[in-house]
């Protein structure tokens, strides 16, 4: 499990790296990357996410087994671009209550921000399963239109 964790993160910075490292003639810029990541909020935006964390930080310190905090921190670090750190709380949050859809479908949302996509799409069909409200058009949208081999997008020929 160790080795999954260290690999995806390594993964994600990779990626990261590669994309800011990119020609401008691929990305406009910081635009784009901060598009891609979801952090193009203000200032004054993620200072109140920030406050968030640290709410959830206490509620968390008080009460460790209750999956919604984890699912609702796990969200404020999606919304800041920390998709690594928003995995591994929804993570904790469906080892704590398997059938917590609204984990399932972020955590899927956030895995296929790095492209994560078999796995990204099983959850999200998951939580359509547990009759999350957005799942199943969700994974029409950006799965049933592809056929998932491996984690990899092949267009249907």
């Amino acid at each position: 499990m160790k080795s999954k964790t260290l690999t995806f993160i390594f993964a994600c910075c990779s990626i990261a790296h590669c994309l800011s490292q990119t020609n401008s003639n691929v990305l406009n810029e910081k635009n784009d990357l901060e598009k891609y990541f979801n952090i193009d909020i203000s200032e004054v935006q993620r200072n109140e996410i920030k406050k968030e964390i640290d709410s959830f930080n206490v509620k968390i310190a008080s009460d460790s087994t209750n999956s919604a905090l984890f699912t609702e921190r796990g969200f404020c670090y999606a919304k800041l671009g920390l998709h690594v750190f928003a995995i591994h709380d929804y993570n904790k949050a469906i080892m704590l209550d398997k059938a917590n859809s609204n984990a399932y479908y972020l955590r899927g949302s956030s895995k296929n921000r790095f492209f994560i996509t078999k796995s990204g799409c099983n959850d999200i069909k998951t939580a359509s399963e547990y009759q999350h409200q957005e799942a199943e058009k969700e994974y029409e949208i950006k799965c049933g239109r592809y056929q998932l081999d491996d984690n990899n997008y092949i267009t249907q020929q």
